[in-house]
């Protein structure tokens, strides 16, 4: 069985459409722009995740250029891609969220389960 990767392209109506009617949620109506990535060859997860961080680079310097953005805004952990820094997600928190992970688990039994290392 071959491997699905789905890049998301998210943004809000709200934010695009200035003469729409307001929509009932008040965060905007969130549109979706679905890009299915598929493969079946294993050894073909580096090219791919390489394409998804030239994407993913080429889409943040076009909102910088925009003003839309800045090279340190904060990332959305759920959407960053992997290799993201910690900084980058956590910002000024970083810090006092290891605190409170030593804290909390100074096993670092959490850390065993992959993802994000705080």
């Amino acid at each position: 069985m071959g491997s699905i990767y789905k890049l998301y392209i998210h943004f809000y109506v709200s934010l695009l459409c200035y003469k729409c009617s307001p929509p009932a949620d008040p965060h905007g109506v969130p549109a979706d722009f679905p890009i299915p990535i598929l493969f079946d060859d294993t050894s073909d997860f580096e090219y791919f995740q390489g394409a998804l961080k030239d994407l993913s680079k080429v889409i943040q310097d076009r909102a910088i250029e925009e003003g839309e953005s800045k090279a340190d805004d904060l990332r959305y952990p759920n959407y960053a891609l992997e290799g993201t820094p910690l900084e980058l997600m956590y910002g000024e928190s970083l810090p006092r969220l290891r605190e409170i992970r030593a804290a909390v688990d100074p096993e670092n039994v959490m850390g065993l389960t992959g993802g994000w290392k705080l």
